[in-house]
């Protein structure tokens, strides 16, 4: 986890970004990877730094990618990451954006990626922090049995830009995906987790990415020889029965694999796309994303 560090950190100062006391940043993005935690690679988000190894108001936990994680049903199978692993690094300049995805014991995957979100609207943020799983209490994160575009449970791990729901509670949120956001009254991070609570302070307002993908990727079309490539849309919850549709993000799709293996290249009219499951087509079926691909 530690060489994967030094791969991302190396890989994005290639394409404009600055290391500053171990904060890399770039445009409004400030994000600060580590590998504090035993097999483990975290990010911390903020969108802006004090120049001595600082964020500046960051979101308050951290995401991580994983080498011991759950397995198919508990966190006890405590399935480890074997090496050699795969890794694939794309950079998008227009949206100050680093995705790292994993791949590893044949057909799993894990992400890390973070960067700007492409707004709509008028409001303040755009930076987010994305990884597999969220943060640790304890336990390995555990993989959700048909997960598709949600997730799993306390110690749950998404996809790319999934929900996570389940048994987590307003108090002790647990999110595989933050972004910087003012667009609710309060609030300064919306975060990609449902609740069973209702109540709770502004600053646990949850989004949802995956209102328009579900319409489109969780069944094959049989009269649609290449599959929809759906862009994760993301809209804040503002009240029990409303969303606010905020950005989209501009480098990912969802689409549905179930005629795709991991790592096949899709080919839109004017673009390429490569393709991973959410995190493995044996746990978490045929919904999957796909990354911008400008490789050969």
């Amino acid at each position: 986890m530690a060489e994967l560090q030094a791969e991302i950190e190396g890989f994005a100062t290639t394409y404009g970004w600055t290391v500053t006391s171990g904060v890399l940043h770039k445009g409004g993005c400030a994000v600060k990877l580590g590998t504090p935690v035993s097999q483990s690679l975290q990010v911390e988000v903020s969108d802006s730094h004090d120049g001595s190894g600082n964020l500046i108001n960051p979101y308050h936990k951290v995401i991580y990618l994983y080498e011991v994680f759950g397995g198919p049903e508990d966190s006890s199978f405590g399935m480890v990451m074997l090496y050699p692993a795969t890794f694939h690094l794309f950079e998008f300049s227009a949206s100050d954006e680093i995705i790292c995805v994993v791949e590893y014991n044949t057909h799993y995957v894990q992400q890390m990626s973070f960067g700007t979100i492409k707004k709509i609207g008028t409001w303040g943020g755009g930076v987010y922090g994305s990884a597999t799983s969220t943060f640790l209490e304890g336990g390995n994160p555990t993989l959700s049995l048909g997960m598709a575009l949600h997730g799993g449970f306390s110690h749950g791990a998404g996809g790319m830009w999934g929900i996570i729901s389940g048994i987590t509670l307003w108090y002790d949120e647990k999110p595989n995906a933050v972004i910087k956001c003012d667009v609710v009254a309060g609030g300064d991070w919306v975060i990609n987790a449902t609740f069973q609570s209702s109540e709770g302070p502004p600053n646990r307002v949850t989004f949802t990415p995956v209102l328009m993908s579900s319409l489109f990727v969780s069944a094959v079309d049989p009269n649609a020889p290449v599959p929809y490539l759906i862009e994760p849309t993301i809209a804040v919850k503002k009240t029990l029965t409303s969303y606010s549709i905020i950005g989209t993000i501009p480098n990912v799709r969802h689409l549905n694999i179930a005629n795709l293996e991991l790592g096949d290249v899709s080919e839109g009219v004017n673009d390429r796309w490569k393709v991973f499951p959410m995190i493995s087509k044996l746990h978490t079926g045929q919904v999957g994303y796909a990354v911008r691909y400008e490789g050969p």
